[in-house]
């Protein structure tokens, strides 16, 4: 019989099964992590999804270390002698 006025413990340990479903989320442990899980973490507002995009940058082909600036006025005498490649 128990005693109303005094607090018992029922069980030996316990488990919080939501931290370690975001820790599970957080790690990117797939294999332990449902659709279920991710749709009860969201609406409970615990989780939310967003894309990321990544880019890759190489040096391509015509890759130049110095910027060259184009000529934006050409002459007529300029096209005659070509004179507009050298500037």
């Amino acid at each position: 019989m128990l005693n109303k006025d005094f607090v018992y413990q029922l069980k030996e340990s316990l488990t919080d099964v939501t931290k370690d479903e975001l820790i599970w989320v957080n790690t990117g442990k797939k294999e332990n992590i449902t659709a279920d899980i991710i749709k009860e973490l969201k609406r409970r507002k615990l989780v939310e999804e967003k894309q990321k995009t990544f880019y890759e940058i190489r040096k391509g082909k015509s890759y130049k270390n110095k910027r060259e600036t184009i000529k934006t006025e050409l002459t007529s005498a300029m096209l005659a002698n070509g004179g507009w490649k050298n500037e």
